[in-house]
């Protein structure tokens, strides 16, 4: 049995007011696309996987009754601190085989997607990641616009990619976690979500990945001609040694696992691509 988790919780921090007034409302899950609020995408398009059995959404109380989040089988106050949220979902259902975790701002993904992320991963594998190739996204994307700055006046890209030796690659929000080994990591994971400053998650990270190593990956992210130091097999092989679980990646081809809201121009690209699946195009 694999059950899901919906992150819909936070608020959209006051460095982005511009961005909070533009939507609306208070937080992301609640921006409203197409006549819907943002959420409601996801939770049916977990619903509607085949490899899905039920849905928990863990945010704000207004959730709570909303009609756009009827087929969710959960809906759960959220907590102070994304990881306990995280663990809200995860301990909503302890007899499941796997559970799903996903963030409320990736309104593009289907079922099939889903499905098909799902499929990659076998019994064996206790944490499992999807990423995206960064030429898949640059390609189903190109013409997202670039974000506007932020209200510090700085310019983020288009899309965070990082180089390792198998290719450049960006992240998702999807990952996939046996609800033992989620218990068995829950310091570390609190320890890497809940820690804001650089120095706490490097005394986290340490002991699993190692100082060596975790240098290389320093040198990477400063350095792309240095990306041939670290491959995606290496940060698995060395995560499944430090924490003492089976974790593995998957590449997705859906360029739509990776696509977030983060700023007004993604609510209007969003509207755009929902607009065109209802009418088949």
């Amino acid at each position: 049995m694999t059950d899901a988790v919906v992150l819909a919780g936070g608020t959209i921090p006051d460095r982005e007011a511009s961005f909070r007034e533009a939507v609306g409302v208070p937080c992301k899950s609640l921006i409203p696309l197409c006549g819907r609020i943002m959420v409601s995408y996801l939770v049916d398009a977990l619903k509607a996987a085949q490899g899905v059995d039920r849905v928990a959404v863990v945010g704000p109380e207004s959730l709570q009754g909303h009609p756009d989040c009827h087929a969710a089988d959960l809906i759960l106050p959220e907590s102070e601190g994304r990881s306990e949220n995280l663990f809200l979902g995860v301990d909503a259902f302890p007899e499941a085989d796997r559970v799903v975790m996903m963030t409320s701002d990736t309104p593009l993904v289907t079922a099939e997607m889903i499905d098909d992320a799902l499929a990659a991963f076998g019994p064996e594998v206790d944490l499992g990641y999807v990423l995206v190739a960064a030429d898949t996204v640059l390609t189903r994307f190109a013409d997202r616009p670039a974000p506007p700055p932020d209200d510090r006046g700085r310019r983020m890209p288009n899309w965070v990619t990082l180089g390792l030796r198998d290719g450049r690659f960006t992240g998702t929000s999807f990952l996939v976690i046996k609800p033992a080994a989620a218990q068995k990591l829950r310091g570390f994971i609190k320890g890497v979500f809940d820690n804001r400053e650089l120095g706490n998650v490097v005394r986290v990270l340490r002991p699993v990945f190692g100082l060596c190593f975790l240098l290389k990956v320093a040198l990477v992210l400063k350095c792309p001609r240095a990306s041939g130091l670290v491959g995606v097999a290496d940060v698995e092989n060395r995560l499944s040694r430090g924490l003492g679980l089976v974790c593995r990646s998957y590449v997705s081809p859906y360029a739509e696992m990776a696509f977030d809201v983060d700023h007004l121009t993604d609510v209007l690209l969003a509207e755009e691509v929902l607009r065109a699946r209802e009418l088949g195009v």
